[in-house]
């Protein structure tokens, strides 16, 4: 692989703690890196691959782009995520020296905590792509406590990752708002902090052909269930879905369990009405085109507030109109559009309401339009591409232009 000669052009460890054969690593790894080596950038791209996956060493992915996997251990938890990083930290710093790289792009904190003091020693700038608050996220779920030993301590790591990053990317402008403006140790932060939301690639993800719209009375949802996604209230929704809908279904796209989800469609008369799909990511675009609308409701909390949604883009991008609550930067991308239902509460009048006027917005062909043209103007693959390339290409961010 020849390495690029032009100086614009960046030699980049990224490191990511999703396998690239997760649902993540799929929609939010692989495209980005496979766009960015094409605009000229080399790759050197290690991840973490679940048990079942193949590992390789410096396998050529693309022209630009060589994969190298580690396997992630998952327990006993905090050991598993120590030694996942020594060992990171290891085969990233070898990785560095081989491909000769002169940028560090981390995704979210074990990343960045694994390749911080490497980045430090050979002063390599560093791109911490926070993806949200992820202390807080566990504390929000239930799997820490706020006052534990283990949320401490992540939390006095989070502040050295924040002041000794080069560069600072967020989902949401909710989060970057909150670390300028009310972050505890917010004079710390000398690196620019950029928006890059969670994007679609909306060559995949486009609209149905002229006429083939779904029709039925399809609700889709995509993802998980459960933690932050509120299942109980999507189940209310739906049951206030079917009393508009002539011939309502509701469409499961997860691999979570959905056993609990039946029984409550059970309870309510409607067994038959549920569509249940677990498919790789590939078949996704086509299960959206065929729903009528959408559902993404996650659970308020301190933490959501630097949460951006792939499902959210990814339903804009097919045409399909969406309910949704007010989280991360949701109700800003969709208020003051006939695409988007923004839910306040989840009272039975609220529901209701909300209910009758997607299903009305769902019929029209010109919402349908309105999807699209939101998802081209928050969501777009190659705009967020585009910022990770002008990050890439700061001049300031540097400290070895000269060796390049």
């Amino acid at each position: 692989m020849q390495l690029p000669k032009n100086p614009m052009f960046k030699r980049i460890l990224y490191v990511s703690y999703d396998g690239l054969m997760d649902p993540l690593g799929q929609s939010q790894v692989l495209p980005y890196v496979r766009g960015l080596s094409e605009r000229g950038h080399q790759f050197e791209l290690l991840s973490f691959e679940k048990p079942g996956t193949p590992l390789c060493f410096r396998k050529n992915l693309a022209p630009n782009i060589r994969w190298t996997t580690l396997r992630y251990h998952r327990s006993p938890s905090v050991l598993a995520t120590m030694f996942d990083m020594w060992l990171g930290l290891k085969v990233g710093s070898l990785l560095c020296l081989m491909g000769r790289v002169n940028r560090i792009h981390v995704r979210s904190y074990v990343p960045c905590a694994m390749m911080l003091l490497w980045a430090k020693i050979s002063r390599t700038p560093l791109l911490f792509d926070t993806r949200g608050l992820w202390a807080d996220e566990k504390v929000d779920s239930g799997s820490w406590s706020s006052g534990g030993w283990l949320y401490r301590l992540i939390k006095k790591l989070e502040r050295q990752l924040f002041k000794h990053a080069d560069a600072i990317t967020v989902l949401t402008h909710s989060l970057k708002n909150y670390l300028l403006k009310e972050y505890a140790y917010r004079n710390e932060i000398k690196a620019p902090i950029s928006v890059i939301s969670t994007c679609t690639d909306l060559k995949r993800f486009s609209l149905p052909p002229f006429g083939k719209r779904g029709r039925g009375g399809i609700l889709i949802y995509v993802g998980s269930l459960g933690g932050c996604y509120m299942t109980q209230e999507m189940l209310k929704f739906y049951a206030a879905w079917r009393r508009v809908a002539a011939k309502p279904r509701f469409l499961l796209v997860t691999k979570s369990p959905i056993h609990e989800f039946r029984e409550a469609l059970i309870s309510m008369g409607a067994e038959q009405e549920l569509i249940h799909r677990s498919v790789d990511n590939s078949e996704v675009p086509d299960l959206i085109r065929s729903a009528q609308a959408g559902i993404c409701l996650i659970r308020p909390s301190f933490s959501k507030r630097g949460s951006a949604p792939t499902k959210l883009g990814e339903l804009l991008a097919c045409g399909v109109p969406v309910v949704a609550n007010i989280v991360g930067d949701m109700a800003r991308v969709l208020e003051g559009s006939l695409a988007g239902i923004v839910l306040s509460d989840f009272s039975d009048d609220s529901l209701e309401r909300a209910a009758k006027k997607l299903f009305e917005c769902s019929k029209n062909q010109g919402v349908c339009q309105e999807a699209r043209v939101l998802a081209e103007k928050h969501f777009d693959l190659e705009k967020a591409i585009d910022a990770y390339h002008e990050i890439y290409q700061r001049r300031k961010l540097t400290t070895r232009e000269a060796a390049d």
